[in-house]
């Protein structure tokens, strides 16, 4: 039986599977080395033409084209409502699928998860560890079955005019392009579904199957499908013997290995395939980024249906569509907070159970003309829980490469079991592991991104842990539990300043209170009309600018020493110039009155002002007096 036909096989033939994996018997029994992780092989080559290369190195990443859409698909099956129409969707395996509730996706979010991907391990490489797309997570996700009938067929001959006709019969020489046709062409045999002919109908079910080829299955970046897939399409009674859900995988696999090679050749700078999978599978591992639930934990099949409307609460500020913060939010992964196995007691489904035996093996998935590993050791902690380390990826990782008789081997063998492939280690074990293996962080230590200034490890709460950048010293902040009375804070200890500087350490720069020799250069009196009280918060502004200004700076990294910071504070923020001090003692005589220990001024302005001259208004100003009155417990200040 070819494809995916076999799992169950004799204790010897999985012993000479393993042993012609590779000649090197490190890939069957990787040494685990915790006080020497040099002694592992990098798996991540050509580092250079990776997508992140010049991320890492403080440059930009150019924009990753998305192409392929489920909406036209999902629309072709609501509309024709017939009874041999529904028969045909549950026969193909897409019974599942066509309940999927449509919502627009997070391409911020999509693009951020690309740029982790590794063609070498078919895995997203994060700081903390890897994760990938197992059979099982695909059929959960989008309720397409795996592993159940052949691989498609994929004939160039289709692409003649004569031939391609006899299956779509309104097709004209016109239509066919470099061996495709355009999509929308497709659309205009849904009327036939209706027809007394079965001829008529056989014709709109092709149709449709080319139709969902073409958008979601094995999509190309031009809104055409090539016609050689009419070759798995000539009997309508054979079309659910092909493996749909497959050749959907393999596809989206392999785009995912050309777009992580942004630009190297053509091809690489659109990722085309059902990749609306990514952004829901990172919202099952990481449960972070996603949408807002009316219920705490739906489960849906397919579970994409999780988070569309149904079940969303619409709430205000939710972070979506941001780039940077996808590409902070996957920074900042811990292996502690990442749900290894999110599928864990969930629905059981006979497409489910299949995903599952294929899910603990290495094998290759085959589709029509694209063929991929799937490597199921790199995944074994999502199936397992247990913390492993596998052995080398094969090679060569690029199945194109790989000769005919390797192809056929894999087909007849179906594949090797995962747990052969691995060796449990302890934490410690693999946090060296993988940070020799791999490439770590993508972003900087510090990193501003366009007009946001995200919240720094001082304003985390105790029980929020990020990854620290190497060489920086983070402090945190204590703040009491959510559900706890809050106590009203320390003014006198708790204006601090957290600066990082350009070595990645964070200092804590305390601000002095307002004391009783500053409190002269507000001069506020009850008598103060309206415009001299807006002319004097003018300059008041004016002062907090030079302070922003200074912050500005140290934003831009034009301080690299915690001393060229104090000295900046000290000369533009800390104390006003002789000039000013001059004009306020010339034109403002100052009394001080402190009742209870709270310190606020009464003034008598001068009839005449240089600077208040030309403004009039209010004689009086009712209530200046007591919105500076406050808690008589501070200490020498307002603050």
């Amino acid at each position: 039986m070819s494809g995916f036909g076999r799992v169950l096989w004799s204790s010897r033939s999985r012993k000479k599977a393993v042993k012609q994996i590779s000649s090197r018997s490190e890939d069957t029994n990787p040494t685990i080395t915790s006080d020497d992780p040099t002694t592992y092989e990098r798996v991540v080559p050509n580092e250079e033409t990776h997508v992140s290369y010049s991320l890492r190195n403080g440059g930009t990443v150019p924009k990753i084209g998305l192409k392929g859409t489920w909406t036209p698909v999902l629309k072709w099956i609501k509309l024709i409502d017939t009874v041999e129409f529904r028969q045909f969707i549950n026969d193909i395996g897409f019974d599942i699928f066509a309940r999927i509730d449509d919502e627009q996706a997070d391409h911020a979010l999509t693009e951020a998860i690309v740029e982790r991907w590794w063609d070498s391990t078919h895995t997203f490489h994060l700081p903390c560890g890897e994760l990938g797309i197992t059979p099982l997570d695909f059929t959960m996700l989008t309720g397409l079955r795996i592993g159940v009938g052949k691989p498609l067929a994929y004939d160039k001959r289709f692409e003649s005019f004569e031939l391609a006709e006899e299956y779509l019969p309104l097709l004209n020489e016109n239509d066919i392009q470099y061996g495709s046709i355009k999509l929308v062409h497709l659309e205009q045999y849904t009327c036939y579904a209706y027809s007394d002919e079965k001829v008529d109908r056989d014709m709109c079910l092709r149709a449709f199957m080319i139709y969902a080829i073409g958008h979601i299955l094995c999509p190309k970046s031009n809104s055409t499908v090539r016609l050689r897939y009419l070759a798995s399409l000539t009997s309508i009674d054979d079309i659910c013997g092909y493996d749909w859900g497959g050749a959907a995988y393999a596809y989206l696999i392999r785009s995912l290995d050309k777009v992580c090679r942004y630009g190297t050749e053509p091809g690489t700078k659109t990722m085309s395939a059902i990749w609306q999978v990514l952004e829901y599978w990172y919202y099952s591992y990481c449960q972070n980024g996603m949408h807002v639930h009316k219920v705490p934990e739906p489960n849906q099949f397919p579970a994409i249906n999780n988070w569309g409307p149904s079940f969303r609460l619409r709430a205000s500020g939710e972070g979506r569509h941001i780039l940077d913060l996808a590409r902070q939010q996957l920074e900042f992964r811990s292996r502690a907070s990442i749900i290894w196995q999110p599928w864990k007691g969930y629905i059981e489904h006979h497409y489910v159970q299949r995903a599952k035996e294929l899910t603990d093996l290495r094998c290759i998935v085959f589709g029509a003309h694209v063929h991929t590993w799937y490597l199921g050791e790199r995944c074994l902690r999502q199936v397992t829980g247990e913390t492993l380390i596998p052995c080398a990826p094969p090679s060569p990782a690029d199945l194109s490469l790989a000769s005919p008789a390797t192809l056929q081997w894999w087909s007849e063998n179906v594949g090797v079991p995962a747990a052969s492939l691995v060796r449990p280690v302890s934490e410690d074990q693999y946090k060296a592991y993988w940070g020799h293996v791999s490439v770590g962080m993508l972003l900087p230590a510090l990193r501003r991104a366009v007009n946001v200034d995200y919240i720094g490890p001082s304003g985390l709460q105790d029980d929020v842990h990020i990854s620290q950048p190497v060489d920086a010293t983070l402090s945190y902040t204590p703040y009491p539990q959510r559900e706890r009375e809050v106590d009203a804070p320390d003014t006198a200890s708790n204006w601090t300043i957290p600066i990082t500087l350009q070595n990645g350490q964070i200092i804590h720069h305390h601000i002095e209170p307002v004391g009783r020799e500053s409190v002269p250069q507000l001069p506020i009196s009850n008598h103060m009309s309206r415009v001299k009280m807006k002319a004097m918060l003018e300059d008041v502004l004016h002062a907090n600018a030079s302070k922003d200004r200074v912050i500005s700076h140290i934003s831009n990294g034009m301080y690299s020493t915690s001393g060229d910071v104090i000295r900046a504070f000290n000369d533009t923020v800390g104390h006003s110039s002789p000039e000013d001090q001059h004009t306020h003692s010339q034109v403002f005589e100052t009394h001080m009155t402190p009742p209870g220990g709270v310190y606020y001024p009464q003034f008598e302005p001068p009839q005449t002002s240089r600077r208040h001259s030309s403004f009039h208004g209010d004689s009086g100003f009712d209530g200046v007096r007591s919105t500076f009155q406050g808690d008589s417990s501070s200490n020498g200040g307002w603050f």
